[in-house]
């Protein structure tokens, strides 16, 4: 007999919202878990980047990722789990493709270049502005955080 070790996400914070409601809910998540700052700027993560994510002023949206990653949480839109600012860009490239816009139309909608709604489909240092134009050209998405959980099988 063998055991398996499989991954499940349980989702913490259900339900349609927003990028900002996410940012919201993180600097509670880190105090439940007791990550202190001190942690996280060892690590890589400053002071300054981890107060403007929670307070919803622009920062990298990679580092976002990071941070979700240091409080073990996933980010999840429209249901599915983005364990990554790339997993992320594809997902919105994806999107943009079903709804039959083309980088043009959405760069000129979002008063930026081409170039720039590129980085955002590949995951490529964006932040969170240019984020919140490119959803506002495509449409809102739902947001989720959600925690990895192991199971054995």
């Amino acid at each position: 007999m063998y055991l398996c070790i499989r991954k499940a996400y349980y989702i913490i914070y259900k339900g349609i919202m927003t990028l900002s409601e996410i940012e919201g809910k993180l600097a509670s998540e880190q105090e439940k878990q007791g990550v202190s700052y001190t942690f996280l700027v060892k690590n890589g993560l400053g002071y300054s980047t981890v107060k403007k994510i929670q307070t919803g002023e622009n920062y990298q949206v990679r580092r976002l990722f990071t941070y979700l990653n240091f409080l073990c949480l996933f980010l999840m839109v429209d249901g599915y789990v983005m364990e990554d600012i790339e997993e992320l860009g594809a997902y919105l490239s994806r999107r943009r493709l079903e709804l039959g816009l083309t980088l043009g139309r959405v760069a000129g909608s979002m008063g930026t270049s081409i170039g720039i709604v590129q980085k955002i489909e590949k995951g490529k240092g964006y932040n969170r502005d240019s984020l919140l134009k490119y959803l506002e050209v495509t449409g809102n998405i739902e947001f989720d955080i959600v925690e990895m959980v192991d199971y054995f099988d």
